[in-house]
């Protein structure tokens, strides 16, 4: 009869993960023309224009236009800290 040959498992040590984010990509992603519209507070029609331009941080998707509320944040608030015009 072959005897068996016991292995034993290495210690494997882990790095703590990193927090999850508070708010979810999910809940982070504005899609159309008109949500982006909205969380920026400007006119559907204004927003259209700004997108085509590319003064708004965002992404077209086959003809839907794609952002994130950080994206926005961040680009406004960036904007309005170093004094710059949106409409450049």
């Amino acid at each position: 009869m072959p005897s068996r040959v016991i292995r034993r498992r290495r210690s494997v040590t882990t790095t703590p993960r990193a927090s999850a984010p508070t708010e979810s990509l999910a809940a982070d992603v504005l899609i159309g023309c008109a949500k982006i519209a909205a969380e920026i507070g400007i006119d559907e029609r204004k927003c259209f224009h700004w997108l085509q331009l590319g003064y708004i941080p965002a992404t077209k998707i086959g003809a839907i236009w794609t952002s994130t509320r950080s994206a926005l944040r961040a680009h406004f608030s960036g904007s309005q800290r170093r004094g710059d015009d949106v409409r450049r």
